[in-house]
């Protein structure tokens, strides 16, 4: 899903609390965390987003990633 002009960060919660997905556009916006990655990354793939990124937890890094394409 595109166009939307919003963005969704992915990043590693508290260590050992699993990971959240925050998307914002404008003034608004939601999270979801869990303690799945996969259940993260499907929630962040559904959402109108332009911008789809992830953080490295190790080294705290930003990097584009791009939400699987479903048949």
């Amino acid at each position: 899903m595109t166009g939307s002009g919003g963005t969704v960060r992915i990043r590693r919660s508290e260590p050992g609390q699993g990971w959240e997905a925050r998307w914002e556009r404008g003034d608004i916006g939601s999270s979801f965390r869990s303690r799945e990655k996969d259940a993260v990354l499907k929630w962040a793939s559904s959402r109108p987003a332009d911008n789809w990124l992830i953080q490295d937890p190790d080294t705290g890094e930003w990097s584009p990633w791009t939400p699987p394409i479903e048949p």
